[in-house]
């Protein structure tokens, strides 16, 4: 045993701190993207905040780094850590009680699932919710957090009113908007801090989706009409997906959490190109949001946004060449896209540019073994022309692990955030870029 994992278990258990010496075949070795198995030395499970400073104590001194990782929804090996250090935060899920202006302190290890359960008993929501409610607070808010509802009301960054972090010397601050440690911390992927907690503002909801299905047979009439959906008054919802296969299709649906916005609803055929269905009523509170990949296969999951239409020509011969690939069989659900419009800002390190419209898509295709080498050698071709076009990778995705490029692509605010890692985590301590 090599000693500085000796010394650091008997640290543990003299301090009563609990943690996992991971075996080969451990889920710690493995995130939803399958790509790689890395075994960590140590996973380390904090029950406390003042737990986790201590254990980041530690292990600045000694000069250990480590990554955080909730439930490791991460395509690229963002949440491993070969023969390293693995901090969980899946214990420090506390949601407590609503506040006076609607908003409720989540820890950074609470799933979705459990704050929205409690939310509903106040009959509240999230302005955009996870299509994953097994996904952490603090996962999702590391990388930005899209979901239900971003095409409406953008990003759940956009929503969360303050933030409780540990930075690398095991300091808790907690900061606000305007504040850099606010700014740079939230969409950060764990560069500057650890996230442990976070305010979340939220609406009134009974948690009744009222909602029209939506079709569309080609591009420009999808675009015309998304675009008009984002900018009406009343929706909460706008869910929109390319569907692969002979005659590209367009599939959605939209629609609001609160009563009145029937009217809206069926008025929709009147302004829009595309097919509307009748509204139906969704009991939303009730969906089960998991999912249920092929766990024999890997998902180099490549989401990303454009300026838009300035790559439509790029766009429109990356869609060919994915077929031709057979995304069709690999993604049969479809891949989510939206419009982002340049009306709407964002925190600086967001997967979208403010003031410049833009088209985001996810792309997860469900692979098997003998195929994944070709999707990653396509996916790093993808995510080259995808900088080199202005846009910017989502951070959970394939090809963000190594920050270069993610710094590029971010321009000034990227410059900033490598600024800032030199002056909060000089030790390159937190989420090392390259493990």
């Amino acid at each position: 045993m090599v000693d500085w994992q000796q010394a650091a278990e008997d640290w543990a258990n003299d301090a009563d701190i609990a943690f996992e010496r991971p075996g080969d075949n451990s889920a710690w070795a493995s995130d939803y993207g399958r790509v790689f198995h890395e075994r960590p030395s140590f996973v380390w499970k904090p029950s406390t905040v003042e737990q986790l400073q201590t254990i980041v104590r530690y292990l600045a001194e000694r000069e250990l780094p480590l990554v955080v990782r909730g439930t490791g929804h991460a395509s690229g090996g963002q949440s491993l850590h070969e023969h390293g250090n693995v901090l969980s935060i899946t214990a420090l899920n506390a949601v407590k009680t609503i506040e006076h202006d609607g908003s409720v302190w989540c820890q950074a290890g609470a799933k979705w699932r459990a704050v929205n359960a409690l939310l509903q008993h106040y009959d509240r929501q999230p302005y955009v919710l996870t299509g994953n409610q097994d996904s952490t607070v603090g996962g999702t808010l590391a990388v930005g957090g899209l979901g239900a509802g971003t095409s409406i009301h953008g990003l759940q960054i956009d929503h969360v009113a303050a933030v409780r972090v540990v930075t690398a010397d095991g300091s808790l601050h907690e900061a606000g908007p305007g504040d850099e440690l606010f700014d740079f911390v939230l969409a950060g992927r764990g560069q500057l801090a650890i996230l442990v907690e976070a305010k979340i503002a939220t609406f009134e909801s009974d948690w009744i989706l009222r909602a029209c299905a939506l079709k569309w047979s080609d591009w420009d009439t999808f675009e015309a009409d998304a675009r008009k959906l984002i900018t009406m008054e009343g929706l909460d919802y706008l869910g929109t997906r390319l569907v692969w296969g002979p005659g590209r299709r367009f599939r959605g649906a939209v629609g609001g959490f609160r009563a009145g916005v029937e009217k809206t609803l069926e008025a929709l055929s009147s302004h829009l190109e595309g097919e509307v269905r009748r509204v139906e009523q969704v009991d939303f509170a009730h969906l089960a949001g998991e999912r249920s990949e092929d766990p024999g296969r890997a998902v180099p999951a490549l989401e990303f946004s454009i300026p838009w239409p300035e790559s439509r020509s790029w766009f429109e011969g990356l869609l060919l060449e994915l077929e031709d690939a057979g995304i069709s069989g690999l993604q049969p659900e479809g891949s989510p896209v939206c419009f982002w419009p340049s009306s709407r800002s964002t925190l600086p390190l967001a997967p979208f540019r403010s003031a410049q419209d833009q088209l985001f898509i996810a792309l997860r295709p469900a692979v098997y073994a003998a195929d994944t080498h070709a999707w990653l050698e396509r996916f790093e071709r993808y995510a080259r022309d995808i900088v080199e076009h202005g846009g910017r990778l989502y951070a959970m995705s394939y090809g963000t692990r190594d920050l270069d490029s993610v710094v590029q692509a971010l321009g000034v605010s990227g410059q900033r955030w490598r600024e800032m890692k030199r002056t909060y985590d000089p030790g390159v301590l937190l989420n090392p870029p390259s493990c």
